[in-house]
């Protein structure tokens, strides 16, 4: 597989409602970012709800196109919103295939492909809210090529840094002790992060 990938996580708190996983398939890697919504209850429960949902796809033949996307995201909203224990959530699921990116985002973690002609972002288009378990989540579709370095993110890192300072970390180096890097860049001098956040950064070796 020539998508190589690392991931970190951190939290503000005792315990983080933001989650970051990557699981091989057949026809590829799935990556995975959520955001748990805060402030209310069943925000871990949402997140974790969204890697279970997303392993599930590494069962299938064949990667998903953008109608199946759009339904799976459509019934697992109604599937989370239908269960009391569950709360609401950020999500970016993305297959990273030989043939290229391609994935779904709802809410405000985003995807962003960095390569030399600069950086882009795959899930523009995605609204805050509502998020994905209350039942009305606006899923918005997209692809990418297989080039570059992809960073899948929660508003944790976006939200505390910036394109430029993000950009340059991305680009520096080997791979791995990225996205430890990245949350270091937003943890404040007493050694507390703003806000939980969540890392996957993979990248194209051709």
């Amino acid at each position: 597989m020539p998508w190589k990938t690392a991931l970190a996580s951190d939290s503000s708190r005792a315990k983080s409602e933001d989650r970051a996983a990557v699981i091989p398939t057949a026809f590829g890697l799935l990556a995975i970012v959520a955001d748990g919504v805060g402030g209310r209850s069943g925000g871990a429960a949402a997140a974790d709800a969204v890697v279970t949902a997303a392993g599930q796809l590494a069962g299938v033949s064949k990667p998903p196109d953008p109608r199946t996307w759009m339904t799976w995201c459509s019934q697992l909203d109604r599937e989370m919103a239908a269960n009391p224990t569950i709360g609401e959530t950020t999500a970016v699921v993305v297959v990273l295939s030989p043939h290229g990116i391609s994935g779904v985002a709802v809410g405000d973690s985003e995807a962003w492909l960095v390569d030399d002609s600069g950086s882009k972002e795959l899930s523009s288009g995605s609204q805050r809210k509502p998020w994905l378990g209350s039942g009305m989540a606006l899923p918005v579709v997209f692809a990418g090529p297989p080039n570059g370095t992809l960073l899948l993110a929660t508003d944790g890192l976006l939200k505390y840094t910036s394109r430029e300072n993000w950009g340059e970390i991305l680009r520096a180096g080997e791979l791995s002790p990225v996205p430890a890097k990245l949350i270091e860049s937003v943890r404040y001098p007493s050694g507390q992060l703003p806000d939980d956040v969540a890392v996957i950064v993979a990248r194209w070796f051709s």
